[in-house]
């Protein structure tokens, strides 16, 4: 697995998609649900499990920058606030629309 990941990321990402709880993105790191940042397998989204900044590239285009970070890491602790309700099905065209 290598999908421009951050070399440290690289056995946690490898044991999550392993382990079904997470999918590879085509455009690098692994696929998130865009209004929450959880981790996406199969068009689910996984409670609790989410990705900030390199992890997050492909489903978000941009993932740098102080500004970008803080607004994904309000969006998670928003989603986690929220209680992070059950992992519900998403369509790519519904996760591209948030």
């Amino acid at each position: 697995i290598s999908g421009g990941l951050p070399a440290r990321a690289q056995s946690l990402v490898t044991s999550l998609v392993s382990g079904g709880l997470a999918e590879l993105h085509p455009r690098g790191g692994v696929v998130t649900e865009r209004a929450t940042s959880r981790l996406l397998t199969g068009g689910r989204a996984h409670p609790g499990l989410y990705a900030l900044g390199d992890l997050a590239a492909g489903s978000l285009f941009f993932t740098f920058g102080l500004p970008s970070i803080v607004d994904r890491a309000h969006d998670i602790v928003q989603a986690i606030s929220a209680g992070d309700g059950p992992s519900l099905p998403a369509t790519e065209d519904a996760v591209l629309s948030a």
